[in-house]
């Protein structure tokens, strides 16, 4: 139950939003990130990997933050010297001895990923456990295979065995460019908007950083059309501005408040919040929990999305 506690716990919180009168139709506030908990409801205060009661729990974060930084760099950079995040990470796999072929092995995977390598993508969606409130879990499996088959029969296999089955949820999230910075020392959080804006951007509000990301700046999300991720990233990290990108990537975004975990949320939001959500009891998360480590280990599972509040981690 820690444990559990403790991941749900480790994810940043964002801070007050302006949105671009251009776009009222759909702001980023509408939906959630999933992976990432950040939402309108969230209350709860993100941390990146700290102090796990195991080690294994612990490797098995670190693992996801590890092809996560690859992932979201601009570039796919396995690299810790143009990769910030990554570094980061790495000085933390150091810290907690983690040996180093794992974190080589990791490493690979990461950078095959972010490279496009493994195959081809597959997505599997589905539905989960139903919540006090009747809404189920909603989940979308992205997996890199070159054997889909083989993939499809392993994905299947780790949704039966947690009571869940496979079904129509892509009209419940939209695809939304994310961006999260570290911006550039001395600069403003209004600078960063204006910028954001006028290059396209949907969405700008403060996010809490990390010490170690926060290199003497604020942190920043911004949220854009997909088709605009690659060229506002370029613009925000390029010269005069030259923030520090963390993160950039399409993320899907739930479109309604998210189901949340009884003994976990219940004292994060208010009445309204409570009204709004669906209701999960934490031994179903600990079968989630279970169902994403068979996808990672066997069915070579590269990112999860659902409804749940800051479920996966990342």
């Amino acid at each position: 139950m820690l444990v559990i506690k403790q991941l749900i716990g480790q994810l940043p919180v964002a801070g007050p939003s302006r949105c671009n009168p251009a776009s009222q139709i759909r702001h980023f506030s509408n939906g959630i990130i999933l992976l990432s908990g950040h939402n309108k409801w969230s209350k709860i205060k993100h941390k990146k990997l700290a102090n796990d009661t195991t080690k294994s729990t612990g490797y098995s974060n670190l693992s996801r933050e590890i092809i996560a930084a690859v992932r979201n760099h601009p570039q796919k950079s396995a690299s810790p010297e143009h990769n910030a995040r990554l570094g980061q990470i790495l000085r933390k796999a150091k810290s907690m001895e983690v040996p180093k072929d794992k974190i080589e092995a990791t490493l690979k995977k990461a950078e095959s990923i972010g490279a496009g390598g493994g195959g081809q993508t597959v997505t599997y969606e589905a539905l989960g456990p139903v919540s006090s409130d009747g809404i189920p879990v909603a989940l979308i499996v992205e997996c890199s295979t070159d054997s889909p088959p083989r993939t499809h029969a392993r994905v299947k296999e780790a949704f039966n065995k947690n009571d869940i089955r496979l079904s129509s949820t892509t009209h419940m999230f939209t695809r939304t460019g994310v961006i999260r910075l570290s911006a550039a020392k001395g600069a403003t959080f209004d600078s960063v908007f204006e910028t954001a804006v006028e290059n396209g951007a949907e969405d700008v509000r403060e996010w809490e950083l990390d010490e170690e990301d926060s290199q003497g700046g604020i942190g920043v999300e911004i949220t854009c059309e997909p088709t605009n991720l690659q060229s506002l990233t370029a613009t925000l990290s390029s010269a005069p501005y030259g923030h520090t990108i963390l993160e950039s990537e399409p993320m899907m975004i739930f479109n309604d408040a998210p189901v949340r975990i009884r003994g976990i949320h219940e004292e994060e939001g208010s009445a309204e919040d409570a009204a709004s959500s669906g209701w999960l009891q934490e031994d179903t998360l600990v079968k989630m929990d279970k169902m994403l480590g068979m996808l990672e280990e066997n069915a070579d599972c590269s990112r999860v999305w659902s409804n749940i509040e800051g479920w996966p981690s990342r």
